[in-house]
């Protein structure tokens, strides 16, 4: 074989794995996420970094803005039932006040309690966990053992889940985790997903 065709198959050879090198790159690592998913007959659209879709809730059509579509919160456990005395009366939302992020809990309760109430209309009261700081001095001191009442517990763990437990739902998880539980309760209640 002559040098210039070895030049020319080693150049040839040289371009083709650099045109295989970028289609993997590109599908395993650059590829852009999809503007528009169904999951279960529910169609989200990608807006704004947040996935919105549109639920009937009663004679109403309502607009779910969310930050995790379905498939990213598949993984995270949903257990247990409600008393049936949770559907009705004041709906109190609790969090940890010595939490490590308080960013992420201030997000995962916004996301929360901004579907709550247009999607279930309730009246919702924010409350603490514990009195431990100036913002909880003025607030209800809830938690899931100290009350009969209705109440939605935002609490920061390495286990994310969702657990349904008489008149108590506890929402956990870590970082974006938290935020994925808050996402995966509204999934279930606004029936997007089955338990």
């Amino acid at each position: 074989m002559n040098k210039e065709l070895k030049s020319f198959l080693s150049v040839g050879l040289a371009f083709v794995l650099i045109i295989l090198f970028t289609i993997y790159m590109y599908n395993n690592f650059f590829k852009p996420e999809p503007s528009q998913i169904t999951y279960n007959n529910y169609v989200f659209n990608r807006k704004q970094d947040l996935w919105v879709t549109e639920v009937q809730v009663g004679n109403q059509l309502i607009t779910i803005p969310l930050h995790y579509s379905p498939w990213e919160t598949e993984n995270i456990p949903l257990n247990g039932s409600l008393h049936p005395s949770f559907n009705y009366g004041d709906l109190y939302v609790t969090f940890d006040p010595d939490n490590s992020n308080t960013s992420i809990m201030a997000l995962a309760a916004g996301e929360l309690s901004l579907n709550l109430a247009q999607g279930i209309q309730r009246n919702l009261i924010s409350a603490c966990s514990k009195n431990i700081t100036e913002p909880c001095a003025s607030k209800p001191i809830i938690n899931c053992e100290n009350t009969d009442l209705n109440v939605i517990y935002l609490k920061e763990s390495s286990n994310p889940g969702v657990t349904l437990q008489d008149r108590c739902i506890t929402i956990q998880g870590q970082g974006t985790d938290l935020i994925k539980s808050v996402d995966q309760l509204l999934f279930f209640w606004y029936g997007v997903i089955g338990n």
